[in-house]
């Protein structure tokens, strides 16, 4: 079965860059090399005015938010939650609405 052409274009790119599979590496090479390629793929970030860490409550105990407020922002808005502070970033992430203060009031859709 072939790949997905995005994931072949990717593929292709680390051949032709002569990048070594992370099995071939020692952990702390394989882990240099896997933060280098993210953070080289990440792009530039979009800039934001203020970050706030909250905590909401959550159907097992309370859960972590992080609110990133653009320049300007007022009013409610939408931002969003992980499942976990712990899941890392492949967890499922939902919308939740935030006040102008950046407290959570509802969830979103």
């Amino acid at each position: 079965m072939p790949y997905h052409p995005q994931v072949q274009a990717i593929w292709d790119q680390l051949e032709r860059d002569h990048v070594p599979s992370l099995y071939t590496l020692s952990l702390q090479e394989a882990r240099a090399a896997d933060l280098a390629a993210v953070t080289a793929g990440a792009g530039q970030g979009e800039p934001v005015a203020e970050v706030t860490d909250l905590r909401i409550p959550g159907p097992g105990g309370e859960l972590p938010v992080r609110v990133y407020r653009p320049d300007g922002a007022t009013g409610r808005g939408r931002c969003w939650r992980t499942s976990s502070a712990a899941a890392g970033p492949w967890a499922p992430w939902t919308p939740v609405m935030a006040s102008a203060d950046g407290s959570p009031t509802q969830q979103g859709a």
